[in-house]
């Protein structure tokens, strides 16, 4: 939470932040949407007073937003959209804490690594997309000694293998430093392939005229463009078990096309649709 929070301050205080592709098995996103950017919401003062006057973390571009929109108003102060009641608001009124707190023993700073295929380069970020059978090394890094660790999938090792990977999951590890106060660090994997086949809607187009349907009659000849849906993903034809070279072909004889669609998450689906020449 507090990651995404002064993620989100950076970005709308105007900073240039990081940015990795974002692919599931319906969205390819490459990068950051600017829509809103800089917007004010009545938010920042709870993320400020809890993180830094109550526990004693910095939380710089948070308090930054803080600062610019104080004293924040009521949900409806910030448009009348939905937008604008995202939060009740009143933060500064509500959640302000006026003295500082100072902890004995502050959390630990987790950075997180990934190692594929027993590569010794590692990738430091927390979420990645590997291929089946991949074997990873998750390993949570930090700056101390004297703690221990504990994983959801109970090991008790600082990093852990998964081998064979064949399944998406979170993988969540917890440090407890030496004074008792813990940290957490979350992995989250994704794995080609496991997500669930696209649903396909079949349009063809004949003399630039769209027909969202399985079956369409045209004139020996004729010319039929493919525009399935959805968009994203990889799209292949084929007709008696040869891959069109194009998303259309001449009709000069009744025939089966299948529509072959990879998603943007690997998965496959397909779906037949019957060309009638007359």
């Amino acid at each position: 939470l507090l990651a995404g929070s002064e993620y989100v301050a950076k970005y709308n205080l105007g900073y240039e932040v990081p940015n990795v592709r974002y692919v599931n098995c319906k969205n390819d996103q490459p990068s950051i949407g600017s829509g809103g950017r800089g917007a004010s919401r009545p938010i920042w003062e709870k993320i400020y007073n809890h993180y830094t006057q109550r526990r004693g973390i910095e939380v710089p571009y948070s308090k930054e937003m803080a600062d610019k929109v104080r004293p924040e108003g009521g949900g409806g102060n910030y448009g009348p959209n939905s937008g604008g009641y995202d939060n009740l608001g009143f933060g500064t009124l509500m959640n302000t804490l006026d003295q500082e707190y100072i902890p004995t023993c502050p959390n630990t700073s987790i950075n997180p690594e990934i190692y594929i295929n027993d590569s010794p380069d590692p990738i430091k970020r927390s979420h990645i997309t590997v291929s089946p059978g991949d074997n990873i090394r998750l390993s949570p890094t930090i700056d101390e000694t004297g703690g221990s660790w504990s994983w959801e999938t109970k090991e008790t090792t600082q990093p852990i293998t998964i081998r064979n990977i064949r399944k998406s999951k979170i993988y969540r590890a917890t440090y407890t430093n030496a004074c008792g106060v813990q940290s957490t660090q979350s992995f989250s994997i994704l794995v080609h392939g496991d997500c669930l086949p696209s649903r396909i809607k079949v349009y063809l187009s004949v003399n630039k005229k769209w027909h969202q349907t399985n079956e369409l009659s045209v004139s020996k000849g004729e010319t039929v463009s493919f525009g399935c849906q959805p968009l994203h993903g990889k799209w292949e034809y084929w007709v008696d078990g040869k891959k069109l070279p194009e998303a259309s072909c001449i009709v000069n004889k009744t025939m089966t096309v299948t529509a072959k669609l990879t998603n943007t998450g690997g998965a496959i689906s397909t779906q037949n649709f019957k060309l009638i020449a007359e």
